[in-house]
């Protein structure tokens, strides 16, 4: 990939990142309640838990139960979590070393 191809693929990621962030977070909707919705939310914000303690697991469990997720949707749901959070961070330190570089 060339690098143009490159910065413009990094900034989609960040910014697509950013829009599920934002529809989660400023809603006045209950994101537990459809199935859809409580997948989304769960991809980006979690469904609490402590991540030092794997014994706490939040509401994972109660979201599974209510909409019909099995054991392995649920791990895989928490490893997208946390691997959202990595894209997210990624994109954090791409555009603070872009301010860096370009300062406006």
């Amino acid at each position: 990939m060339n690098p143009a191809d490159a910065f413009l693929a990094s900034l989609t990621e960040a910014r697509g990142a950013e829009l599920m962030a934002n529809r989660c977070a400023h809603t006045s909707k209950d994101m537990s309640v459809d199935w859809a919705d409580a997948f989304t939310y769960a991809i980006v914000f979690g469904w609490g838990g402590d991540p030092e303690d794997p014994s706490d697991r939040g509401a994972w469990e109660t979201l599974a139960a209510k909409h019909g997720w099995d054991t392995e949707l649920t791990e895989f749901l928490i490893d997208t979590h946390h691997r959202f959070n990595l894209l997210r961070a990624r994109a954090a330190i791409k555009n603070d070393d872009s301010a860096t570089l370009n300062p406006s």
